[in-house]
């Protein structure tokens, strides 16, 4: 865990960020997601990390960011229905009211404004309906916008159960 995220862009150092309808578009198995910038803090390239052995399988393991160990989460295993298929490259790195998480996605696509978007289009089928906040269109792509308080809510319950079951918790 020695080495860090690589940093593409930093809602810290974008000053033009504050609090809008802007999202973060990303791809896991070549779907379109979105979440809303006001979370994120860092994009960029995944960052080395190392396994926790005998955690869960949406843990790849801890990752250093600014010497600090972070989660790194699979968001496949939340969004998808089924296996995942596609390799993981970037990194989103989401601040949330319990602290920071790591969120490993296939790809960084951009910043949108989805306002304006209508939100009618259809949910893909190989996505979850959990953790969905609406669905629209994007440059003719579906593009899943993702309820992030709900993912990390989530996120936070697996670790508990995990450690639980796992016998660390007393």
């Amino acid at each position: 865990m020695t080495h860090p995220l690589s940093v593409v862009w930093s809602s810290k150092l974008d000053e033009s960020q504050a609090k809008t309808s802007r999202a973060l578009l990303f791809t896991v198995a070549r779907q379109c997601f979105a979440i809303s910038v006001d979370f994120v803090t860092k994009v960029g390239e995944m960052p080395p990390y190392t396994a926790v052995p005998g955690s869960a399988s949406w843990l790849l393991g801890l990752a250093n960011h600014e010497n600090q160990p972070l989660p790194l989460v699979d968001v496949r295993q939340f969004l998808l229905k089924g296996p995942p298929a596609s390799a993981l490259s970037s990194a989103i790195v989401v601040e949330c009211a319990h602290g920071k998480v790591l969120l490993a996605v296939e790809k960084i696509i951009t910043l949108v404004d989805l306002a304006a978007k209508p939100r009618n289009a259809l949910l893909p089928d190989c996505c979850t309906t959990e953790y969905v906040e609406y669905v629209c269109e994007h440059d003719d792509s579906a593009v899943v916008v993702v309820q992030l308080a709900s993912l990390i809510t989530a996120v936070e319950r697996a670790a508990l159960e995990s450690t639980a079951s796992s016998g660390e918790l007393a």
